[in-house]
């Protein structure tokens, strides 16, 4: 529940700056800021989310889960270079 709120919080936030550069500069510079900054969030949570299913699962299994854990954070950087 805790983590939901502060999801929720972040996306208002984005929303606000957005709204404050869309005025400074023009609506694509937002655009890019609140796209960019959504699909960190959206990141951020599950990679979150893995590392906590990583820990409650039994020890001899976690070496597996952590190679699959940095294999999808490899991906997504090469994602985002691309």
């Amino acid at each position: 529940m805790k983590e939901i709120l502060k999801a929720t919080v972040l996306m208002a936030v984005i929303i606000a700056v957005q709204m404050v550069l869309s005025y400074a500069f023009t609506y694509h510079v937002a655009e890019v800021f609140s796209r960019v900054s959504v699909t960190f969030l959206l990141y951020y949570y599950v990679f979150h989310s893995l590392k906590l299913i990583s820990k409650k699962i039994m020890p001899n299994q976690k070496k597996e889960v952590l190679k699959n854990y940095f294999l999808i954070k490899i991906l997504f950087l090469c994602y985002l270079l691309l």
